[in-house]
């Protein structure tokens, strides 16, 4: 993996690396995903939920993930032990190499990463519990840590049906995902449990 730039959002306690853009239309259409009404609501920072867009055209395939920080590492704060940061290496190496979310379903194909947001832990993260935090009082004075990665599949052979999603199993503490899609241009949404973790890509 190629990592052209890097930089900190200090905002939000996240460490930003952006890749070289190979497909800007399938890039559009995902960031379009972000702006439909109907289909993508952002919902509340929730610890066990985590989002998974994703855009199919021919045989390029582009995929964004994003999770709190509970989910993928257990806290939200910063680690207070060699274990918990070896932890947070250990989870950040398996977001740039991607085989914790699809396993080797798109062996196949070239993998890039285009965008990865990791926490930076610099400052004013504390733990927090509950899991729907949609308190106003509460989002002021709590500082959410969360994880997002966008991965961009070229596929020289033929791109599968359907994809089993495998963060269930990597990520226990993920226990649903909501999933919206646009494939050859037709948009649509799912919510998947390790009990159906299957996403159709026609």
């Amino acid at each position: 993996m190629r990592i052209l730039a890097q930089s900190k959002n200090t905002d939000t306690n996240l460490v930003v690396r952006f890749g070289n853009p190979h497909s800007l239309v399938a890039i559009a259409l995902l960031a379009g995903l972000l702006t439909m009404p109907d289909l993508l609501a952002q919902g509340a920072h929730e610890h066990g939920v985590a989002e998974l867009n994703l855009v199919r055209e021919g045989q390029a395939v582009q995929i964004e993930f994003f999770s709190p920080g509970a989910n993928l590492l257990g806290f939200e704060r910063m680690p207070a032990s060699a274990e918990e940061w070896t932890l947070l290496a250990s989870v950040v190496e398996d977001l740039e190499i991607g085989a914790w979310l699809l396993g080797g379903q798109l062996d196949n194909c070239d993998m890039r990463i285009e965008a990865m947001g990791i926490p930076s832990f610099s400052a004013g993260v504390d733990e927090h519990s509950g899991h729907d935090h949609d308190d106003n009082d509460e989002a002021e004075h709590t500082v959410h840590v969360d994880f997002r990665v966008q991965y961009a599949f070229d596929c020289a052979g033929s791109v599968p049906s359907h994809l089993d999603i495998k963060a269930f199993v990597h990520f226990p503490a993920i226990e649903r995902l909501n999933t919206q899609w646009i494939i050859a241009g037709r948009p649509g949404y799912s919510e998947l449990t390790s009990n159906a973790s299957s996403l159709s890509l026609e």
